[in-house]
């Protein structure tokens, strides 16, 4: 585990749709949105990132992205969470699965599949069952129907020659399809080398770091982590963000909203982008446009290609990339891969910062950049004098994050939350403000291995037993901006006003060293709001029930929070911490 300090935001709340829901499965829903879009709601695994939830989901990880957009492009899925799948990327047995859950009473029959309506139009029955809108006269004609609307609690036969594969009756007793054959490799680009033969090092000793062995980068193993990723449901919008990695922090207002997507950008030990675009060359083929980077002695496609690239730091959003990299680039084994070999990453997974010059996502990255960047924290305070820190310990109670050999994260965390404040009390004019504490007291254990602990509480007004880590977690947000405004009725400017969330996380086994996350002006948009006896019962959320953030708002959150990382990072550098 390494130390985390994080600042995040979480995704926009949008107006409710009417959705009618059935059970699936494993936990999983069928849902029928506003009665013409229907969607399998499913439960991301533990150390699911969107990535590899997609692939399991749907089949394939380049739907990561129309799932990703279907569900607010969370940044990071939460543990109990349900993220909508559309209904065109699932599976066939899902589809029928789904079906069958919204439509009990549909049958499929020697001629004709038989589905009873519920408000949905025509078309919409088109695009679920058939093969396309051409075949809207079809229906018409087999229902003998007009040109009108479609009445609801309507019996239509959809004639098997168009419907699609899962509902065909024929293909009920159908054998399973054949499994893929394995990619082949793909020639090189002109104006590419092609690479020296790969000298074979069989697997690596050390599962846990790259080396160099006869000319050949060697990839570690990819198995499994010795410790899972923490569950995600615990992240607040004040530490949202890509889960367990190291650090984050930032100034003024948390700007960010309640549990429900994400917004935050990493800040660490990666190459900076103008160092690193200059080492990439840029292809195109059949599957796209990518990116060429010759590996390097030394280097391995793990830390040197995916995470320093693509800015993926969860142990499956990691290995789901390299798979697809190794397939694309023609690379039958991670751990042979010689030096110098073009590997090849697809733009759809770069960080914007390494796409072309002109990409135009590269260019609004750049002007994103240009914008926060003007705003600086010159604030000087003697002795921290009129600084307020308010310090957030992740997870804790029914939550205990990362674990590894019986440790927990949210024990360790909470214990370095306290030692900081006491060092900043003692040491420092900084006020400190908590926003959980174990117990009634707060209580440091000087021992090397602490006692374990489910009492955390959130302190909002009554406090808050964590007892359900969603809403801990957006209480958290809500008192974080409670303690800033109160800050601010006694005197303190709002660049004197430092949130920092400490975590302990469980990444890529080849990650080490400190990170700080700081909140996407980009992702920060629009406004949130919790319901419920649990949020209206806290003074904290009554004071301001919803929160909405100006453009300008968000880029000098983004700003300031950027300058105080960038500090925070080099401090631990000079001091050999975390790094």
């Amino acid at each position: 585990m390494a130390l985390a300090l994080f600042l995040g935001v979480a995704g926009v709340e949008t107006m409710a749709a009417a959705v009618e829901r059935a059970r699936l499965a494993d936990g999983d829903r069928a849902a029928l949105v506003d009665k013409r879009e229907l969607y399998l709601e499913a439960l991301p695994r533990r150390g699911e990132g969107l990535i590899t939830f997609s692939r399991r989901v749907t089949g394939s990880a380049n739907h990561a992205a129309a799932v990703g957009k279907a569900n607010g492009n969370p940044k990071r899925l939460l543990a109990g969470v349900r993220y909508r799948v559309p209904f065109r990327l699932v599976p066939a047995e899902g589809q029928l699965a789904v079906v069958r859950a919204l439509f009990p009473g549909d049958k499929g029959g020697a001629e004709d599949w038989l589905h009873r309506t519920r408000g949905e139009t025509l078309e919409t029955v088109a695009e679920w069952f058939t093969t396309g809108p051409s075949a809207l006269s079809s229906l018409r004609k087999r229902n003998k129907l007009g040109s009108g609307r479609l009445a609801a609690q309507t019996t239509l036969r959809i004639p098997n020659e168009i419907l699609r594969a899962p509902f065909r009756a024929r293909v009920a007793q159908a054998q399973p399809a054949a499994p893929a054959a394995a990619p082949k490799a793909q020639a090189l680009p002109p104006g590419v080398p092609a690479p020296p033969p790969t000298l074979s090092a069989g697997p690596p000793t050390a599962p846990s770091a790259s080396a160099q062995v006869q000319g050949t980068a060697v990839e570690p193993a990819a198995g499994p982590t010795t410790a899972a990723p923490a569950p995600t449901s615990e992240r607040p919008t004040i530490s949202a963000g890509p889960p367990s990695a190291p650090g984050s922090v930032a100034a003024g207002e948390a700007a960010g909203h309640p549990q429900g997507g994400a917004g935050s950008a990493p800040l660490g030990n990666a190459a900076s982008a103008p160092a690193a675009a200059g080492i990439l060359q840029y292809g195109e083929d059949a599957a796209g446009k990518f990116a060429i980077y010759p590996l390097h002695a030394g280097e391995a496609l793990y830390s040197g290609v995916v995470i320093r690239f693509t800015g993926r730091l969860q142990s499956e959003d990691v290995r789901a990339i390299a798979a697809d990299i190794a397939a694309r680039s023609g690379i039958a084994d991670v751990t042979t891969i010689p030096i110098g070999f073009p590997v090849r990453i697809p733009f759809e997974v770069l960080l914007p910062e390494f796409l072309p010059a002109s990409d135009p996502r590269r260019l609004e990255y750049e002007v994103e950049q240009r914008l926060a960047g003007q705003y600086k924290n010159e604030v000087k305070a003697r002795g921290l004098d009129g600084v307020t820190v308010v310090l957030d310990a992740g997870h804790g109670g029914i939550d205990v994050g990362a674990s590894m050999a019986g440790v927990w994260e949210s024990l360790y965390v909470y214990d370095i939350a306290l030692r900081v404040k006491r060092t900043l009390e003692t040491e420092t004019r900084a006020t400190v403000k908590m926003t959980t504490r174990d117990g009634a007291a707060w209580t440091i254990n000087d021992r090397d291995v602490l006692p374990f602990s489910r009492g955390h509480a959130v302190l909002t007004t009554p406090p808050f037993p964590i007892t359900d880590t969603i809403v801990g977690v957006n209480l958290r947000w809500y008192l974080a901006n409670s303690q800033y405004r109160q800050a601010k009725t006694v005197g303190s400017s709002s660049d004197k006003v430092v949130f920092i969330s400490i975590h302990a996380d469980s990444l890529h086994p080849t990650l080490r060293g400190a990170t700080a996350y700081i909140p996407n002006a980009a992702g920060t948009a629009g406004s949130a709001r919790k319901n419920g006896s649990a949020f209206t019962s806290r003074k904290e959320v009554r004071e301001q029930p919803e929160v909405r953030f100006s453009l300008k708002e968000r880029q000098r959150s983004e700003g300031l929070s950027r300058d105080l990382a960038e500090r925070v990072i080099a401090a631990l550098k000079r001091g050999g911490l975390g790094i």
